[in-house]
């Protein structure tokens, strides 16, 4: 039980944190994240292969810091990743709409 808290509150604190960072980018001209909802759902989707395989290397050798540390990294590199493909822009906004 006490382990599972653990992990629901690592896991609120990561998600909490990452959509916090890309919600304070919402007055900057060069993403398109306009609202806390927003930043919380990039993360949870960006979060989902980290989880993927955290869960794979406990399915082989259950250590819980090693998963939270996978997981940690991953949204970490995945976050990078994202930016520098998209900038965090969408495609289909139209610019006018933001003005």
């Amino acid at each position: 039980m006490a382990l599972g808290l653990i992990i629901v509150g690592v896991n609120l604190i990561l998600v909490n944190g990452a959509a916090f960072f890309l919600f304070l980018s919402r007055h900057n001209k060069i993403t398109h994240i306009r609202n806390f909802r927003e930043g919380v759902n990039l993360t949870l989707m960006m979060m989902g292969i980290g989880s993927l395989l955290a869960m794979v290397i406990g399915l082989i050798h259950f250590d819980v810091t090693i998963e939270l540390t996978v997981q940690s990294l991953s949204l970490a590199f995945v976050v990078l990743w994202v930016y520098l493909k998209t900038k965090f822009k969408d495609p289909e906004v139209d610019q006018t709409m933001l003005l």
